[in-house]
């Protein structure tokens, strides 16, 4: 199953929590969906600490899970938990960054008590960007 939704993001509060670190210019465009766990916008940021992924979350079930499965083209899989934050419970951001290029098909695994959900999305490079 698979989805890539966009919605008017105009009324949502979670939106405000994304703070892309300045020039951060070559992200891929956010993945937005709205799934039977998670309404949300997934994207790689650029941290203080370096790119992360980071799914910002408008409406979510308890106790949310969230893993980012990158299919790289040598075959094998980038695994990036998304762990909730401290601070946001809106916001969901993986320990590392994801590996380049930043153009790849992945799959958004979304759990919660006996709930699955797989939500395969791809991301592209800006046009005239490549790695």
């Amino acid at each position: 199953m698979g989805a890539n939704i966009r919605f008017d993001r105009s009324g949502q509060a979670a939106s405000s929590l994304i703070e892309p670190h300045a020039g951060h210019h070559h992200a891929p465009e956010p993945f937005l969906f709205k799934g039977k766990l998670a309404r949300s916008e997934l994207q790689i940021i650029g941290t203080p600490e370096g790119e992360r992924m980071q799914m910002i979350v408008s409406e979510h079930v308890q106790n949310l899970r969230a893993v980012v499965v990158i299919k790289r083209q040598d075959g094998r899989a980038e695994t990036l938990p998304l762990p909730p934050s401290i601070r946001h419970d809106h916001n969901y951001t993986s320990q590392e960054a994801p590996a380049e290029p930043h153009e790849f098909d992945a799959t958004l695994q979304l759990s919660a008590a006996d709930q699955t959900e797989e939500l395969a999305f791809h991301m592209a490079e800006p046009e005239g960007h490549h790695q």
